[in-house]
Protein backbone atom coordinates (compact mmCIF):
# COMPACT_ATOMS: atom_id res chain seq x y z
CA UNK A 1 0.00 0.00 0.00
CA UNK A 2 1.64 3.12 -1.15
CA UNK A 3 1.38 6.53 0.66
CA UNK A 4 -1.56 7.27 -1.63
CA UNK A 5 -4.04 4.76 -1.27
CA UNK A 6 -3.27 5.61 2.51
CA UNK A 7 -4.08 9.01 2.51
CA UNK A 8 -7.42 7.89 1.34
CA UNK A 9 -7.87 5.30 4.20
CA UNK A 10 -6.32 7.29 6.99
CA UNK A 11 -8.20 10.71 8.02
CA UNK A 12 -6.92 13.17 10.39
CA UNK A 13 -9.91 12.64 13.80
CA UNK A 14 -11.83 14.96 15.23
CA UNK A 15 -14.41 13.14 16.58
CA UNK A 16 -15.12 12.51 20.53
CA UNK A 17 -13.70 10.05 22.66
CA UNK A 18 -16.25 7.59 23.59
CA UNK A 19 -17.91 7.89 26.76
CA UNK A 20 -16.59 5.00 29.74
CA UNK A 21 -18.77 1.93 29.65
CA UNK A 22 -20.82 0.88 32.46
CA UNK A 23 -20.42 -1.92 34.50
CA UNK A 24 -22.84 -4.44 36.13
CA UNK A 25 -26.38 -5.41 35.07
CA UNK A 26 -27.45 -2.03 34.93
CA UNK A 27 -26.20 -1.67 32.03
CA UNK A 28 -27.85 -2.17 28.41
CA UNK A 29 -26.31 -0.51 25.26
CA UNK A 30 -28.15 1.17 22.95
CA UNK A 31 -28.04 -0.60 19.52
CA UNK A 32 -28.25 1.42 16.22
CA UNK A 33 -30.73 -0.87 14.30
CA UNK A 34 -28.88 0.69 10.86
CA UNK A 35 -25.56 -0.69 11.83
CA UNK A 36 -26.55 -4.48 11.71
CA UNK A 37 -25.24 -5.71 8.34
CA UNK A 38 -22.30 -8.37 8.43
CA UNK A 39 -18.81 -6.59 8.90
CA UNK A 40 -17.04 -9.31 6.38
CA UNK A 41 -18.91 -7.46 4.07
CA UNK A 42 -17.71 -3.91 4.60
CA UNK A 43 -14.48 -1.97 3.99
CA UNK A 44 -12.06 -1.01 6.73
CA UNK A 45 -11.45 2.50 7.74
CA UNK A 46 -8.72 3.92 9.63
CA UNK A 47 -8.31 7.42 11.51
CA UNK A 48 -5.72 8.68 13.11
CA UNK A 49 -4.24 11.58 14.48
CA UNK A 50 -0.46 10.79 13.34
CA UNK A 51 0.81 8.21 11.30
CA UNK A 52 4.56 6.89 11.08
CA UNK A 53 5.99 3.84 9.07
CA UNK A 54 8.48 2.10 11.17
CA UNK A 55 9.50 -0.59 8.51
CA UNK A 56 8.06 -0.67 4.94
CA UNK A 57 5.69 -3.56 5.93
CA UNK A 58 4.06 -2.08 8.61
CA UNK A 59 1.78 1.38 9.36
CA UNK A 60 2.08 2.86 12.96
CA UNK A 61 -0.96 5.19 13.52
CA UNK A 62 -1.24 7.02 16.84
CA UNK A 63 -2.92 9.50 19.07
CA UNK A 64 -6.94 8.77 19.05
CA UNK A 65 -7.27 5.93 16.83
CA UNK A 66 -10.11 4.49 15.06
CA UNK A 67 -10.51 1.20 13.15
CA UNK A 68 -14.14 1.22 11.41
CA UNK A 69 -15.58 -1.97 9.76
CA UNK A 70 -19.27 -1.73 8.68
CA UNK A 71 -20.72 -1.25 12.78
CA UNK A 72 -17.61 -2.51 14.28
CA UNK A 73 -15.84 0.19 16.03
CA UNK A 74 -12.51 -0.38 17.66
CA UNK A 75 -10.45 2.68 19.30
CA UNK A 76 -7.00 2.65 21.08
CA UNK A 77 -4.48 4.83 22.16
CA UNK A 78 -2.08 3.19 18.69
CA UNK A 79 -2.92 0.51 15.95
CA UNK A 80 -0.32 -1.03 14.01
CA UNK A 81 -1.18 -2.06 10.77
CA UNK A 82 0.73 -5.12 9.33
CA UNK A 83 0.38 -4.86 5.36
CA UNK A 84 1.27 -8.01 4.82
CA UNK A 85 -0.32 -10.33 7.11
CA UNK A 86 -3.61 -7.64 6.63
CA UNK A 87 -3.78 -7.34 10.75
CA UNK A 88 -4.17 -4.44 12.73
CA UNK A 89 -2.99 -4.59 16.53
CA UNK A 90 -4.93 -2.44 18.83
CA UNK A 91 -2.65 -1.21 21.97
CA UNK A 92 -2.72 0.54 25.07
CA UNK A 93 -6.57 1.80 26.25
CA UNK A 94 -8.82 -0.05 23.62
CA UNK A 95 -12.62 -0.57 23.54
CA UNK A 96 -13.96 -2.66 20.75
CA UNK A 97 -17.82 -1.82 19.90
CA UNK A 98 -19.48 -4.33 17.62
CA UNK A 99 -23.03 -3.27 15.55
CA UNK A 100 -25.57 -4.69 18.20
CA UNK A 101 -24.25 -3.08 21.49
CA UNK A 102 -21.68 -5.54 22.86
CA UNK A 103 -17.94 -4.08 24.46
CA UNK A 104 -14.82 -5.28 24.75
CA UNK A 105 -12.35 -3.38 26.87
CA UNK A 106 -8.67 -4.48 26.83
CA UNK A 107 -5.32 -3.58 26.56
CA UNK A 108 -4.14 -5.17 23.73
CA UNK A 109 -6.85 -6.88 20.72
CA UNK A 110 -5.70 -8.22 17.05
CA UNK A 111 -8.27 -7.51 14.25
CA UNK A 112 -7.84 -9.83 10.95
CA UNK A 113 -9.09 -7.48 8.31
CA UNK A 114 -9.94 -11.00 5.57
CA UNK A 115 -11.94 -12.69 8.09
CA UNK A 116 -12.92 -9.73 10.34
CA UNK A 117 -12.40 -11.58 13.51
CA UNK A 118 -11.42 -9.79 17.08
CA UNK A 119 -9.29 -11.43 19.56
CA UNK A 120 -8.30 -9.74 22.56
CA UNK A 121 -5.61 -9.96 25.78
CA UNK A 122 -7.17 -10.09 29.24
CA UNK A 123 -10.89 -8.28 28.94
CA UNK A 124 -13.99 -6.91 30.15
CA UNK A 125 -17.03 -7.47 28.44
CA UNK A 126 -20.56 -7.11 28.33
CA UNK A 127 -23.18 -8.43 26.11
CA UNK A 128 -25.78 -6.12 25.06
CA UNK A 129 -29.63 -6.47 25.25
CA UNK A 130 -31.46 -8.95 22.66
CA UNK A 131 -34.84 -10.72 22.19
CA UNK A 132 -35.28 -13.95 24.53
CA UNK A 133 -37.60 -16.05 25.15
CA UNK A 134 -36.72 -16.92 29.15
CA UNK A 135 -39.86 -16.71 31.19
CA UNK A 136 -39.85 -13.48 33.45
CA UNK A 137 -38.10 -11.64 31.30
CA UNK A 138 -39.52 -7.90 31.08
CA UNK A 139 -39.41 -6.51 27.88
CA UNK A 140 -38.10 -10.04 26.64
CA UNK A 141 -35.15 -8.55 26.92
CA UNK A 142 -31.55 -10.31 28.82
CA UNK A 143 -28.01 -9.35 28.61
CA UNK A 144 -24.70 -10.21 30.83
CA UNK A 145 -20.80 -9.02 31.93
CA UNK A 146 -17.83 -10.63 32.56
CA UNK A 147 -14.39 -10.89 32.49
CA UNK A 148 -11.99 -13.36 30.44
CA UNK A 149 -8.31 -14.07 29.55
CA UNK A 150 -9.14 -13.83 26.27
CA UNK A 151 -12.36 -12.86 23.84
CA UNK A 152 -12.51 -13.81 20.37
CA UNK A 153 -15.41 -12.40 18.22
CA UNK A 154 -16.46 -14.21 15.19
CA UNK A 155 -18.50 -12.25 12.72
CA UNK A 156 -21.20 -10.33 14.27
CA UNK A 157 -22.64 -12.76 16.38
CA UNK A 158 -20.22 -15.37 18.04
CA UNK A 159 -18.17 -14.39 21.09
CA UNK A 160 -15.77 -16.98 22.31
CA UNK A 161 -14.43 -16.90 25.68
CA UNK A 162 -10.98 -18.30 27.42
CA UNK A 163 -10.81 -18.81 31.46
CA UNK A 164 -14.00 -16.75 31.18
CA UNK A 165 -16.53 -15.71 34.26
CA UNK A 166 -19.83 -14.53 32.69
CA UNK A 167 -22.70 -12.93 34.42
CA UNK A 168 -26.56 -12.84 33.21
CA UNK A 169 -28.73 -10.62 33.88
CA UNK A 170 -32.35 -10.91 34.16
CA UNK A 171 -34.19 -7.12 34.39
CA UNK A 172 -31.45 -5.82 35.45
CA UNK A 173 -30.53 -8.26 38.16
CA UNK A 174 -27.41 -10.60 38.55
CA UNK A 175 -29.28 -14.34 38.61
CA UNK A 176 -26.76 -16.73 37.14
CA UNK A 177 -23.04 -16.86 36.94
CA UNK A 178 -20.54 -19.03 34.77
CA UNK A 179 -17.09 -19.69 35.45
CA UNK A 180 -15.63 -21.92 32.49
CA UNK A 181 -12.15 -22.76 30.78
CA UNK A 182 -13.62 -22.22 27.34
CA UNK A 183 -17.58 -20.74 26.62
CA UNK A 184 -19.20 -20.51 23.23
CA UNK A 185 -21.88 -17.53 23.31
CA UNK A 186 -24.27 -17.49 20.67
CA UNK A 187 -25.67 -14.19 20.99
CA UNK A 188 -28.45 -14.58 18.90
CA UNK A 189 -29.65 -17.19 20.55
CA UNK A 190 -28.82 -16.95 23.62
CA UNK A 191 -27.10 -20.39 23.78
CA UNK A 192 -23.86 -20.78 25.96
CA UNK A 193 -21.84 -24.29 25.34
CA UNK A 194 -18.67 -24.95 27.47
CA UNK A 195 -15.61 -27.02 28.76
CA UNK A 196 -15.30 -27.40 33.13
CA UNK A 197 -18.08 -24.99 33.60
CA UNK A 198 -19.22 -24.14 37.21
CA UNK A 199 -22.81 -21.99 37.58
CA UNK A 200 -23.27 -20.29 40.75
CA UNK A 201 -27.44 -18.83 41.11
CA UNK A 202 -27.66 -15.72 42.93
CA UNK A 203 -30.34 -15.22 46.11
CA UNK A 204 -33.61 -14.81 44.64
CA UNK A 205 -34.69 -11.55 46.91
CA UNK A 206 -31.03 -10.28 47.21
CA UNK A 207 -31.70 -7.64 44.16
CA UNK A 208 -35.03 -6.57 45.82
CA UNK A 209 -33.01 -6.31 49.81
CA UNK A 210 -30.18 -4.11 48.16
CA UNK A 211 -33.06 -1.67 46.90
CA UNK A 212 -34.92 -1.51 50.32
CA UNK A 213 -30.99 -0.80 51.83
CA UNK A 214 -30.95 1.50 49.25
CA UNK A 215 -33.88 3.36 49.88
Amino acid sequence: MGLKSLVAVVLLLSLVRPGAAEDGCSAHPKVDPEQTSSSAQEKVRIKADTIEFPERRMVLLKGYTQLIRGGHRVYADELLFNKVQNEVEARGVVRLETPKGDSVETSILTYDVDKAVAVSGPATFSIANRPSGILGAEQSTVNAHGVAERVTFEGDDIMLLKNAQVTSCLDGQEDITFAADELRVDLNEGVRTGKRVKIRIAEPDKHKRAQKLIN
